[in-house]
């Protein structure tokens, strides 16, 4: 009974909340330009009136940039356990791993079930892995699987590096698969490990098995024993985890490998996970379809792992507070303030332009006071003259 097999990997699953990324975002909450509005609306009129408009637009943006909250704020950092070695796992280094595979590929295809049950198939071809790789074979595939970097495109160094780890999660997940279905490979382990537990008892009983303060390590695993049971409510993880390589810095390298994020990788697995930032990042689903019932069970799984929820039914920021909708693709909020700047700017020159024609306005009305003026002087100087005669 393996925890944590999955047929497919995080990053090869539909995610309910595809909505998020790569496509542009929609957030609920406090609206961006709101904000901007809020602090702005006195600045803009002083600005107007006594010419200092840019000066004033850029302090109220900059005050508006610190009333929103953040979207995104730096995980924490992490207990240190000392550095994590995915080698500990196994007996044998990775360059001698894909020989064996070669071997179990053929005496597992080659095999004869005559009489055997599907659930007799899976239990031996999981147990000729446990004879091979150990107990745990799974592990490579269940936290390195979450590596965003791969080999090049000739395989070359795949036989030195721990993604020989992977592909043993991946052909015994191919092998099960074809033998018995990949359905039932799901339902066979599901009631080994669970018996006839429901979708969130098993949830459940998943999370009791890490501690109260989850690691990255621990969101990893969870996923993977998820997926290994059938289970394939898509909580962000993968997400999360291209979140964390962005803040972690820029690589050494210009074409980082497999190598390279996988050291970066390591090195967040002992890190404290920040549970309210994965969930922050469903919010676009919940705000796109929020009657939908996949969408709704992943904000109580959410829940379940420590989430948050503010008074809007959205989860708050990382900060706790709820988030700004900016309605533009990440990174693009430079591109909103200078949308804004240029609406602004905008209306400043309607307004001047209204400003020159009252000024106009009251140049005419001045001129016409002026010419009846002299009309009635003029009228009352006829009428003196005729009076006198």
């Amino acid at each position: 009974m393996i925890q944590g097999i999955g047929f497919s990997p995080v990053k090869n699953t539909v995610p309910l909340n595809s909505k998020f990324l790569p496509t542009s975002q929609s957030h609920s909450g406090v609206n961006f330009r709101d904000v901007l509005a809020g602090n702005m609306q006195n600045n803009i009129t002083a600005a107007i009136t006594s010419g200092s408009q840019r000066d004033a637009i850029i302090d109220a943006i900059n005050q508006a940039r610190i009333t929103a909250a953040p979207v995104f704020n730096a995980a924490p950092s992490g207990a240190d356990r000392g550095p994590f070695k995915i080698r500990d796992y196994y007996t044998m280094p990775p360059e001698k791993v894909k020989p064996i595979l070669e071997k179990l590929k053929d005496e597992i295809n080659s095999a004869n079930y005559s009489g055997m049950s599907g659930k007799d198939i899976y239990e031996w071809i999981e147990n000729r892995f446990m004879e091979e790789f150990g107990k745990e074979f799974m592990m490579g595939f269940n936290l390195l699987q979450h590596v965003r970097g791969s080999i090049s495109g000739d395989g070359t160094g795949i036989a030195v590096s721990n993604y020989e780890y992977v592909a043993i999660g991946h052909v015994f997940n191919d092998l099960a698969g074809s033998c018995v279905g990949p359905d039932e490979m799901y339902k066979i382990n599901r009631e080994n490990l669970y018996g006839n537990k429901n979708d969130m008892e098993i949830i459940d009983a998943i999370i009791a098995k890490h501690p109260e303060r989850l690691t990255n390590r621990c969101l990893a695993l969870i996923t993977s024993e998820m997926q290994a049971v059938g289970i394939n409510d898509n909580i962000g993880f993968s997400k999360y985890v291209d979140l964390l390589y962005e803040k972690s810095g820029e690589f050494a390298t210009k074409e980082p490998g497999w190598n390279d994020y996988e050291d970066r990788w390591n090195s967040l697995l002992n890190a404290p996970a920040s549970i309210q930032e994965m969930a922050f990042l469903h919010n676009g689903s919940l705000k796109d379809d929020p009657k939908n019932p996949y969408v709704l069970r992943v904000r109580d799984i959410l829940i379940k792992l420590g989430a948050e929820l503010g008074p809007n039914g959205l989860f708050l920021d990382p900060a706790g507070q709820p988030h700004v909708e900016l309605n533009v693709e990440l990174g693009g909020t430079d591109d909103l303030i200078d949308e804004f700047i240029n609406d602004l700017e905008q209306h400043e020159k309607t307004l001047l332009e209204s400003r020159e024609r009252i000024e106009k306005n009251r140049e005419l009305v001045d001129l016409n006071d002026s010419y009846e003026s002299a009309s009635d002087s003029n009228q009352n100087s006829k009428v003196s003259s005729s009076n006198s005669g």
